[in-house]
């Protein structure tokens, strides 16, 4: 993670123009959440799942399948929108702190900052970032693999409501905070 944090950063530095930004934002969000596994909470659970472990691995590979092709005609959209998602990352992963993981797990029940919004703000930077990349690069093929990128999201939270909801504080932040990914939406 450290390593693609450098490599986004590099890219920042040797690119320049609009995209740079987003790959400053993007190293900045890496280099984040290796800070954060690596000091990371102990978890009180964790789910060893295989059908949770199988949507984990889904998720996190998933969008290395997108393909760089030319950019359409909304580039400078899709670069807003992957700007966007990347930066709220950023503001989720300062508010999620050391309770973030990669398999579903209780490391503590995060409900300030974007959590008090909606339940799995990360998941919704990515999605953001995700329809972004799509506008700027429309493709059936990058379309499809958003669509499995977003699927995948949903499942993934599926699996962590699942644990999280033997603890009784998280189900009173359920209903506290009723929105899983989207306000008024899901």
């Amino acid at each position: 993670m450290l390593s693609a944090a450098l490599a986004n950063f590099l890219t920042f530095l040797a690119a320049g123009g609009v995209w740079s930004i987003s790959h400053l934002l993007l190293a900045i969000q890496l280099g984040l959440a290796g800070f954060f596994l690596a000091v990371r909470q102990r978890a009180t659970a964790v789910s060893w799942r295989p059908w949770d472990m199988a949507v984990v691995i889904l998720s996190l590979f998933a969008p290395t399948f997108f393909y760089l092709s030319k950019p359409g005609p909304y580039e400078w959209l899709g670069i807003g929108f992957q700007a966007a998602g990347n930066g709220w990352a950023v503001l989720c992963m300062a508010s999620l702190g050391r309770s973030i993981g990669i398999l579903p797990a209780n490391r503590g029940i995060r409900t300030r900052g974007m959590y008090a919004v909606v339940r799995h703000p990360l998941y919704s930077s990515y999605a953001l970032g995700t329809v972004g990349y799509v506008i700027g690069h429309p493709q059936v093929y990058n379309f499809a693999v958003a669509l499995i990128c977003l699927l995948s999201q949903v499942l993934r939270i599926d699996a962590e409501e699942r644990l999280l909801a033997s603890d009784a504080s998280y189900r009173q932040y359920q209903q506290k905070v009723r929105w899983k990914m989207i306000p008024f939406v899901f």
